[in-house]
Order: structure tokens, then C-alpha cells, then sequence
């Protein structure tokens, strides 16, 4: 958990800060992907001056506590994923546009769609279909981003505990405990509540209106 020991709250958002002001005089693509910070963050006695400083519009405390930070360009996630890194501060990201491998046929090559056979094969070529489950990751066990990304304490997947799931000292029939809502099962169960609240909001059912006669 990130403690003062851990962040100098004021000193980071003075680097952060530098770094949007360099790169506000670059001309740079635009990948806008945030990064998450721990809510411990918001607690610690150097928060308040935030409002004081530049950083306002980037840096947002949301509803649950965390604090999420909007960068403007490649180069801007970059260098503040490096201060982070060099403060030890908690945090989540995505993968940049840049980095994803795409699978979805561009404009030079939509000509794969009218590839009919394959090797003595009858095959059809269809276009990605969309997960519509919600991606948890195996790391810190909270949905809606993975562990690829994840730079936060783990959490173990059944007993809710600061260790790996791979590395759980504990027997196997001890109670599970949730690490996301702190019932008696496992934080992968798609039955908890909190599965579904993300779920929900990351796929919200379709409502139909109802014409009134």
C-alpha cells in the first residue's frame, strides 16, 4: 500500500507536472490512455495542494478513491509511468493503441475476407468478435484491466491475502474469502456482486421503450 514513507505527493505532481509542460511543446500522436493510481494516494498530507497546481486537469480522484491520471500523448504516459515507477507508486494502466497487435483487416488488405479456400480447405474469414466478458486481472484480482498492466500489491484469488495466487502459503481447505467484496468465495466467482456490477457497466443491457396505447 503506498504510504508518505513510499510518495512525496508534492514532489510527484511537480514531476508529473514538468512533464506535461515539455510535452505541451511537442508535436506527439495521441494514444490517451489513463493510469490508475491506489486511493492511498488521495489519503496522504500532501493531496490537497493538488488543487493548487497545474496537474488539476489531468489528475482526477474518482468515486471509489482512485485517482486516475490523463495523459495527452505517448510520450507524456511514458515519462509518467517512469515517475511513478521511481516513486514505488501503486498503480494500473492499458496497453497503448500502439502497442496492440491489430486484427481487424485495414483498408490495404480487406481482400483476406475473399479468401475462400485454404490449402484444399472451404473457409470462411470473419472479423473479430467482441468479448463480452470483463477482464480481471490475476495480479491484484480487481476487474476491468490485467496483470500485464498491474503494478499494485497482489492479492490471492481465494483467501484475499497480500500474496500470488501461484505462491499461497495456505491450505487449500481454508475459507475463501473475496477480495472484492469480502464474501466467503473466491474473487474469480461470477456470481459475486461485484463481477456483476462490472459487468454491468461495462455492458449495459439494452432497454427496450415501450409505446403506451
Amino acid at each position: 500500500m503506498v504510504t508518505e514513507l513510499q510518495l512525496n505527493n508534492e514532489k510527484l505532481q511537480i514531476q508529473i507536472s514538468e512533464i506535461i509542460a515539455r510535452s505541451s511543446k511537442e508535436s506527439m500522436s495521441s494514444p490517451k490512455k489513463p493510469i490508475k493510481v491506489t486511493k492511498e494516494v488521495a489519503k496522504t498530507s500532501n493531496s490537497k495542494k493538488l488543487k493548487n497546481t497545474s496537474i488539476l486537469a489531468f489528475w482526477h480522484t474518482l468515486a471509489n478513491g482512485e485517482i486516475k491520471i490523463l495523459t495527452g500523448d505517448e510520450h507524456q504516459f511514458r515519462r509518467t509511468i517512469k515517475v511513478l515507477e521511481k516513486q514505488k507508486v501503486e498503480y494500473h494502466s492499458y496497453q497503448l493503441k500502439t502497442e496492440k497487435k491489430f486484427l481487424v483487416p485495414q483498408a490495404n488488405n480487406k481482400d483476406i475476407y475473399d479468401i475462400k479456400n485454404l490449402y484444399y480447405h472451404i473457409i470462411k474469414v470473419e472479423p473479430p468478435r467482441k468479448n463480452k466478458e470483463v477482464p480481471q486481472c490475476k495480479n491484484c484480482q480487481i476487474f476491468g484491466h490485467t496483470q500485464n498492466y498491474c503494478f499494485k500489491t497482489p492479492k490471492c484469488v481465494k483467501f484475499s491475502e497480500g500474496h500470488t495466487s501461484l505462491n499461497c502459503p495456505k491450505s487449500k481447505k481454508s475459507k475463501a474469502k473475496c477480495a472484492n467484496c469480502g464474501e466467503g468465495h473466491t474473487a474469480n466467482w461470477k456470481g459475486c456482486i461485484t463481477y456483476k456490477n462490472a459487468l454491468e457497466k461495462t455492458h449495459p443491457k439494452k432497454t427496450m421503450a415501450v409505446q403506451r396505447i
